[in-house]
């Protein structure tokens, strides 16, 4: 293959394939949707995470500039400037297209434009040849053994130390790409942010080190957990070149944007809330160690072969994995994110290493084929779990979460015609993201971060179902929801004669109904949510 058509390869065919093969999974749900139900564009394994980031988007759809959290009943003001999903709902408005299709249209944009930002960092770092293609094969599909581990001795054997390949979506390549319609603009955001960084710090001219900022204030906008980490990698890279002038270029554009976050996280009480319930224990060093073992024991063989000048010729890859692997012991409650991305400095190392060893023996490309085979072929049952248990977890017909029942959706878009998104909708926990993701209503719980309130709304909901005066639950009822979503448990609840929640019908105004879903507004005279 001559130097033009290798060129085609990697700038074209590569980013373009992954666009193809990452969007794949979406559409192969969408072909297995069951009669009467729709696929909601959400793969596992994370379904109340896509619900909150297609919440936001539908507030962008009905017009919103800022955001609120939409998974409490708790009234306030909207808070959050979320470019990326303001960008996705509005896009969805114009065309008139369906959310979760025009979110996959994003998707896939960010995932060329990642592997785009990743190509030019790796040239940038000098990576020709076998280094070069052995580091984007790598970044790509690599995984741990986690998989191996699991089936040698078990999971119970493993315990809480399970390989962070087989659960953190972070760490992976493949799966950041895949998963989420963000995750792609952050890893490109990042990977450009290092690649100005080098350049600024290796003092070509400022505009590269504005560049570093102004792509640090956007990630920070968007998805800001790996702020820190880059701002430290920043510190170190001016240290190490005795460029000090790059920090307050960086800082400049940054600055502004990091204040804002920082006094909003503090501020604001539901967003301190959030903090407090969103905590991100840390994987176990065993689990870290399991799950990006190939690139690691790579980039470890590449030291001991080049030794200080491998170390210094590779001095920013070694400080920006260092970081995410020391970082995410800190005491943040998001602590976890630090490792976002973890593995594309190891992979770099990785590629780096596999050219060093190569050329020590003298095997050329296929020594170095040959060992790029290996850490797949060592990552392979990793991704064989991966796989299976995405496949299974679609399996699982449960409302709301991968798919839901066409009664449902039609319960659900009669309910987004009326009234307004401020209003608080009651219905079961499974189905509580799709109200938020559809309506742009508030359900009163539902997200294991952004319910703020969801210890003081299951103590409520208990004393719903529990013995009393139904003229008192119906007046608990109505202060904190305008609306009841009845469907599964809830419905049965409802519509049995010997159901707790049977007192409803007499106290509210049925609005929509069908065979598997039904929808309850407050009676004319009760009061509004306090």
């Amino acid at each position: 293959m001559n130097e033009r058509a290798r060129t085609a390869v990697w700038k074209f065919a590569w980013p373009l394939g992954w666009a193809l093969l990452t969007a794949a999974p979406y559409f192969a749900a969408k072909l297995a949707a069951p009669e009467g139900w729709r696929y909601l564009w959400i793969l596992p394994p994370y379904a109340a995470d896509s619900q909150a980031y297609f919440a936001w988007a539908r507030q962008a759809y009905l017009g919103a500039f800022l955001f609120k959290l939409k998974f409490t009943s708790l009234h306030h003001a909207p808070f959050l400037f979320q470019p990326f999903f303001w960008a996705v709902g509005r896009a969805a408005r114009l065309t008139g297209a369906e959310l979760g299709a025009v979110s996959l249209v994003f998707k896939s944009a960010g995932v060329v434009l990642f592997w785009t930002a990743f190509r030019r960092l790796a040239e940038r770092l000098g990576f020709r040849g076998s280094a070069f293609w052995s580091a984007m094969i790598l970044a790509g599909f690599g995984a741990g053994i986690g998989g191996t581990a699991l089936s040698l001795v078990g999971p119970d054997a493993l315990g809480g130390h399970r390989p962070i390949d087989l659960w953190l979506i972070d760490a992976s390549t493949w799966w950041a790409l895949t998963w989420n319609a963000l995750f792609p603009y952050s890893l490109a955001l990042i990977v450009f942010f290092v690649e100005t960084l080098d350049r600024a710090s290796d003092g070509e001219p400022p505009r590269w080190a504005w560049l570093a900022g102004a792509a640090l204030a956007l990630l920070m906008l968007v998805h800001p957990y790996a702020a820190p980490l880059l701002a430290v990698l920043a510190a170190f890279a001016a240290a190490l070149r005795r460029r000090p002038g790059v920090l307050w270029r960086i800082a400049l554009p940054a600055a502004p944007v990091a204040a804002y976050l920082v006094w909003i996280s503090r501020a604001h009480p539901l967003v301190a809330r959030h903090g407090e319930l969103g905590r991100m224990d840390s994987p176990s060093w065993t689990a870290v160690l399991l799950g990006l073992a190939p690139a690691l024991a790579l980039a470890a063989w590449g030291l001991m072969l080049g030794k200080r000048e491998f170390l210094r010729r590779h001095a920013l890859l070694f400080a920006w994995a260092a970081a995410a692997l020391l970082m995410c012991r800190l005491p943040a409650w998001f602590q976890r994110k630090f490792l976002f991305g973890v593995q594309l400095p190891l992979s770099l190392l990785a590629g780096a290493a596999v050219a060093a060893i190569a050329e020590r023996d003298r095997g050329g490309a296929r020594t170095a084929a040959g060992l790029v085979a290996v850490a797949l072929a060592l990552g392979a049952p990793s991704w064989a779990f991966v796989v299976s248990n995405t496949r299974l977890s679609l399996g699982i017909r449960e409302n709301g979460r991968y798919y839901a029942s066409r009664d449902l959706l039609e319960a659900l878009e009669d309910l987004a015609r009326r009234g307004s998104p401020d209003e608080a909708v009651l219905s079961t926990r499974e189905t509580a993201g799709l109200v938020a993701m559809t309506t742009g209503k508030a359900a009163v719980w539902g997200h294991w971060a952004q319910s703020v309130d969801a210890a003081d709304t299951d103590r409520w909901f208990a004393a719903l179902l529990a013995p009393g005066d139904p003229k008192e639950k119906s007046r608990r009822l109505w202060e904190k929801a305008d609306y009841v979503v009845a469907e599964g448990d809830l419905k049965r609840e409802i519509d049995s004669e010997r159901g707790r929640l049977r007192w409803l019908k007499a106290s509210a105004r049925l609005l929509y109904s069908n065979a598997g879903a039904s929808v309850y507004g407050r009676p004319t005279a009760a009061p509004g949510p306090s």
